[in-house]
């Protein structure tokens, strides 16, 4: 159910509710439903209440119990901890004081019908209170916007909107962040720009502030990726008003996943083997591969005995895992004590194409909010082979909505199309979102002419949010002087300097960044020029241009050089103007043949029951009585605690020995 979420307890499960969650589906709308705000650590001790939150529509706070004192007292808990929240993340110099804004808020008996749709036109609010209503939102459920890139009134320029948008987590983002999974590997397989970075942040600042003793490992395979991650975590625990120290190389680690000789933090593999005094292989005696020497490492760890509870880590998140192979995940999960994350998107692999048959995740994360739809759709239609007469992957129907997609079958073709998503909201339905531009000119004009046309259409457009990519660079010193070139001719033009992240191996303020494809993993910027040569037929070059293509926010520009045979038809030209003007992408359906060769299909396990699940479900299923509940709930969290090895059989039991209690 990616648009509904509901964290709720003391609550009975009503047809009202299951209408809630019908409509949130059908209409696809975000529809969240929680006891208490998200990051308030408290039990408000009420049985029957909950709140609705919706965007565009107030906030409501029912009882299920009618009206009373306690519910009056539940109603004014609620409104206080926001009026706290929004005074500590400094959301109060935009939306002001609760006197401002208490009039957003109703105090409801929840109907006694299920017609959520009938009821819920008579609480929307007005336009000029809609961006309130989102941070309102982002307050209930810890989707944080830094207070100082965001303003209340709605700016006019559209690189300004899409910059300022509110932004909130979805359900299946909340779910990841709130849930409680009991797996020690936990997989998210997310597309390009579905959040997978700000997720893994959120559940580590999570597990940093829980336990004190903890030790975390943020790793991913780019340097340049670990080293903006390593200026990303301090801003990001600013902004959530984390008020620990990073205790830096001692309970948080952040690095690429390798590292040198010279310095024990300068990797994740380096780390592990100084921890349990092991030899550390380079890139020389491995032969290049990482996997050989994470298996040796590994090796040679187990032959030193039984590790007891000798972990050099806590916790352990892998950014952009598909750069991966199991070797690795191996090895991080001997050495990590409770749980290690996995975020990655198998179609960004561009050092390890991996086999893409049987994919599986703990969670799917489909709707890309760093691209505006219809460029996300021609990115990964290219990087599919989507755009032409034969696939280079094939999913099926019911893979392709696990992806994201609307799909209609008609005259053995599907017909494609993506749900339009908050974000992109602002942009008119005729707007540009991709370019493709056939461009051999030596000193890129093309590209200067359009920077300096952004500098005029956009007032405050900067330079780093201009990404320029070249795809080849396999002649590397002639990648680096057609860079240095390029660079050079930007700062003559437009008055801006310039990034060679080659070089410097991260994102600098003020300054185009200027990349080749290893270098901007994990980043995003407003506008993306993408160049190369000509379309080439494998599988590691497409999903090399699907991830860059999908590195901007509003648009995304393919240049290609080769004007003779560039490898993008006739045919793709057609296609990639289907989804400009309607949304659409078709593709013709495989034979049955063609299918077994290319098919790949992801696997998506089921939903993990928290233990207030498992405990709120057992007890509807014994009809227990809803004011028994609260007690039950609050023994059987008393009883597991911290608790990790209990399935459902033994909560059950102890269920049952609580309901025998109680009916005595």
């Amino acid at each position: 159910m990616g648009y509904y979420f509901e964290k709720a307890t003391n609550i009975s499960k009503t047809n009202f509710i299951e209408s809630i969650k019908d409509f949130a589906e059908t209409n696809k709308t975000q529809i969240y439903l929680l006891t208490a705000p998200l990051l308030v650590n408290r039990d408000y001790k009420f049985t029957g209440g909950y709140i609705l939150l919706m965007p565009k529509h107030k906030i409501m706070i029912f009882s299920q119990n009618g009206r009373s004192d306690k519910f009056d007292d539940y109603y004014e808990d609620v409104i206080d901890d926001i009026s706290a929240l929004s005074v500590e993340f400094e959301y109060v110099d935009h939306i002001g004081r609760r006197r401002d804004w208490k009039y957003l808020y109703e105090q409801l008996e929840e109907p006694k019908n299920n017609d959520f749709s009938g009821f819920i036109q008579n609480h929307s609010v007005e336009n000029t209170d809609y961006r309130k209503i989102d941070f309102f939102i982002s307050l209930f459920i810890g989707s944080i916007n830094s207070a100082n890139n965001i303003v209340l009134e709605e700016p006019q320029d559209l690189l300004d909107k899409v910059k300022s948008k509110i932004l909130l987590f979805d359900a299946d983002q909340t779910r990841f962040i709130y849930d409680d999974i009991k797996n020690k590997r936990v997989v998210i397989q997310g597309l390009a720009g579905t959040g997978k970075t700000e997720l893994l942040l959120h559940k580590m600042k999570g597990e940093y502030l829980a336990d004190d003793t903890c030790k975390i490992c943020f790793t991913c395979h780019n340097k340049v990726l670990a080293d903006s991650l390593h200026s990303r975590i301090p801003s990001f625990f600013d902004y959530m008003k984390v008020s620990k120290q990073i205790a830096w190389n001692e309970r948080l680690f952040c690095f690429s996943a390798w590292g040198s000789y010279s310095y024990r933090y300068s990797g994740t593999l380096r780390y592990i083997c100084d921890f349990y005094n092991v030899p550390f292989y380079n890139l020389k005696e491995v032969g290049s591969s990482f996997s050989k020497a994470c298996k040796k490492v590994l090796k040679s760890i187990e032959e030193l005995g039984d590790i007891g509870s000798n972990y050099a880590f806590t916790y352990t998140f892998i950014d952009e895992s598909q750069d991966f192979d199991e070797s690795f995940f191996k090895l991080c999960e001997y050495v990590t004590e409770k749980k290690l994350f996995l975020a990655g998107d198998v179609f960004q692999d561009i050092f390890t194409l991996q086999n893409l048959e049987n994919i599986e995740a703990n969670f799917v994360l489909n709707k890309c909010y760093r691209t505006d739809p219809k460029t996300f759709m021609f990115a990964q239609g290219l990087g599919l082979g989507y755009l032409e007469d034969k696939p280079l992957w094939w999913y099926s129907k019911d893979d392709l909505k696990t992806l994201g997609y609307n799909v209609k079958e008609l005259n053995n073709k599907y017909e494609l199309s993506r749900e339009p998503l908050k974000r992109f909201e602002d942009i008119p339905s005729n707007y540009e979102s991709f370019v493709i531009k056939e461009d051999n000119t030596s000193d890129f004009s093309f590209i200067i002419d359009e920077i300096i046309a952004l500098k005029v259409k956009h007032p405050k457009i900067e330079a780093h949010d201009i990404c320029i990519i070249f795809l080849e660079s396999d002649n590397y010193e002639e990648y680096c002087k057609i860079s240095v070139e390029l660079g050079m001719n930007i700062l003559e033009k437009t008055g801006w300097t310039y990034n060679l992240a080659h070089e410097t191996k991260q994102k600098l303020e003020n300054a185009v960044f200027i990349t080749n494809k290893n270098n901007v993993k994990g980043l995003e910027f407003p506008f993306v020029f993408c160049i190369t040569q000509r379309i080439e037929k494998s599988r590691s070059y497409r999903n090399t241009i699907y991830t860059m293509l999908s590195r901007s926010f509003l648009k995304s520009y393919l240049i290609i050089q080769d004007s003779n045979s560039n490898g993008f038809d006739e045919q793709m030209y057609s296609a990639a103007k289907l989804i400009k003007e309607e949304g659409i992408l078709r593709v013709t359906i495989p034979s049955i043949e063609q299918q077994k060769i290319i098919r790949s299909q992801i696997s998506v396990d089921k939903k993990v029951l928290t233990l207030d699940d498992i405990v709120i479900n057992y007890l509807e299923s014994k009809k227990i009585p809803q004011e028994a509940k609260g007690r039950i709930i609050s023994s059987v969290r008393t009883l597991c605690g911290d608790k990790k090895d209990l399935d459902e059989k033994n909560i059950h039991c102890i269920l049952d020995s609580l309901i025998d209690l109680l009916n005595n």
